[in-house]
């Protein structure tokens, strides 16, 4: 018996035709439109993935502490109290001569603004300086634009007592570390000689042998009340010579005898000295005099003499000058002995002394603005109104260690250690590596609290090369900045071929068809959001 099979319904093949038919249909699809599909999981993926950052940190403001506090309830009686001994005038000094600084330098130097100043041949060379070595190695404008100076007001720790009525320590950078009625209008004595030094090196440091331009000593200089350094009258000497009296034994003598033979009185010469002083931001300084003698107009604050110090000690004939300890001059037949008022080598137990100038007046007190380097930390500490001559130093020496102790150079982060591993956007399960390309050194104060880290992550598409920027770090220490650094890919890793686009694409397509999250790989931070501050050795 033969069997007979069931004919198929019609419908059932109709049924089976139109499955082959849209299979057909799926699979040229997915062909022809692999590379949009694979552009778009691209961009759907960077739209949602492409940064991955750590939390931003809150914005809080630090409170000071409460002897701080009390310092800040007194501080508007005792500002009142400054202002009227000390009432301020550079504005009107300004209105009375409108030349700019460097106009009024340009005068005093016998220069056009058209002419060019000459190499001064004469003058000692130093590798690490400025091409021309009685001029400052940046700009007013570029020290003041460089960093702000702002305090730490919150630190309380490890504080050294002092007996200084006005004291700031601040860094060459222009942070301030430690301040103590710091914006208090005062007499600063013969410190002033600081800016007496500056301006002059600036007016003949244009000039071809600057530093051997001769000055002639009038009577008037010769016969100068306070320190001098023996200058006689019709005594003709070198400028740095001249600058040596200035600033090793304080020689008022020395003073007048450059204002004279730059700008033709001390009057016009105190011009230039204002007009320096506004070109440096120093908002709360008047000059009257070349020298420190005068009570009347005459005043600074600790926070602007930490910036006139800053700048002065970029130029490297005044670091030459005021680190000097002891110098014989001969001129003629007589021999001047000079021998430095700085005393700051004798209890500064940590770093090594710079200089930089002593001052006293009665109405100032004993006055000293130091300079100390440790390693690569070099600090200026400023001490207005002592009561005692030799506290100068022992105050200046106490903030100086201080400083040493704290404000520390930190490696963040260096070219060994892996930030993250980063998705690569065209590829399904490929990463790479990211690093800094080189170490990330910067200054801290350690008892400023832990270091944030915010990292930052763009994760390329299409071909990546060995250091591409693919994200940066930014390092931040009780809410101010402290160093950014841009992440680099560490190998070569190209783009997916025409056949790899296929696949990929294809697997994307079914993968958003049925909700699937196979887009590629995730990226991977390995940094923690907070770095401890290593432990002094």
């Amino acid at each position: 018996m033969v069997a007979k099979h069931k004919k198929e319904p019609r419908w059932i093949f109709v049924v089976r035709v139109i499955i082959l038919v849209l299979l057909a249909l799926a699979l040229i699809g997915g062909v022809l439109l692999a590379p949009v599909i694979a552009a778009f999981g691209e961009e759907r993926t960077s739209q949602s993935h492409t940064q991955i950052q750590t939390q931003p940190l809150a914005q809080t403001q630090p409170q000071a502490s409460p002897q701080a506090q009390l310092q800040l309830q007194a501080q508007p009686q005792l500002q009142a109290q400054a202002q009227a001994q000390y009432p301020a005038q550079p504005h009107t000094q300004a209105q009375e001569q409108p030349l700019s600084y460097q106009q009024l330098v340009g005068e005093a130097s016998g220069l056009s603004e058209n002419q060019q100043p000459e190499e001064d041949v004469n003058a000692p060379s130093d590798e690490n300086s400025a091409q021309n070595p009685v001029v400052a190695a940046t700009s007013a404008q570029e020290l003041i634009d460089s960093k702000p100076l702002s305090a730490y007001s919150n630190i309380t720790d490890d504080i050294p007592t002092i007996s200084a009525r006005e004291a700031a320590l601040g860094t060459s950078n222009g942070r301030v570390l430690y301040e103590r009625s710091a914006d208090m209008p005062v007499p600063m004595a013969s410190t002033t000689k600081i800016m007496t030094a500056v301006v002059a090196l600036e007016a003949l440091g244009q000039r071809a042998n600057g530093l051997q331009t001769p000055m002639t000593v009038t009577v008037g200089a010769a016969n100068a009340d306070g320190s001098e350094a023996g200058l006689q009258a019709e005594m003709v000497l070198p400028f740095r010579d001249v600058l040596d009296c200035l600033m090793i034994p304080s020689g008022n003598d020395a003073a007048i005898v450059i204002a004279e033979n730059i700008s033709g009185t001390e009057a016009k010469f105190t011009q230039l000295m204002n007009a320096k002083a506004a070109e440096l931001g120093m908002t709360s300084t008047h000059y009257a005099d070349a020298s420190g003698l005068s009570v009347e107009n005459h005043y600074t604050t600790a926070k602007d003499y930490l910036k006139l110090t800053q700048y002065a000690m970029r130029i490297p004939v005044f670091r030459e000058v005021v680190a000097t300890e002891y110098k014989e001059i001969i001129v003629g037949d007589t021999k001047l002995e000079l021998y430095s008022t700085d005393k700051l080598w004798q209890v500064l137990e940590t770093g090594t002394v710079l200089g930089v100038k002593t001052g006293y007046t009665e109405e100032s007190g004993y006055c000293f603005v130091g300079a100390a380097i440790y390693g690569d930390i070099e600090l200026y500490s400023i001490v207005f109104g002592e009561e005692e001559e030799m506290q100068r130093f022992i105050d200046s020496a106490l903030l100086l260690e201080w400083g040493f102790r704290h404000w520390r150079t930190i490696e963040l982060l260096n070219p060994a250690q892996k930030v993250a591993d980063v998705a690569l956007l065209s590829w399904l399960d490929k990463r790479v590596e990211a690093y800094v390309a080189e170490p990330v050194m910067v200054q801290l104060l350690d008892l400023h609290g832990d270091i944030r880290q915010e990292i930052t992550i763009n994760e390329p598409s299409g071909e990546v090369v060995s250091g591409q920027v693919i994200g940066s770090v930014v390092w931040t220490q009780g809410g101010e900045a402290l160093a950014t650094a841009s992440l680099v890919s560490d190998r070569l890793v190209s783009a997916p071929d025409f056949f790899e686009g296929i696949g990929i694409g294809w697997t994307r397509f079914w993968s958003g068809i049925f909700g699937g999250s196979n887009d590629h790989a995730q990226s991977e931070v390995l940094l923690k959001e907070s770095l401890p501050v290593p432990a002094a050795n």
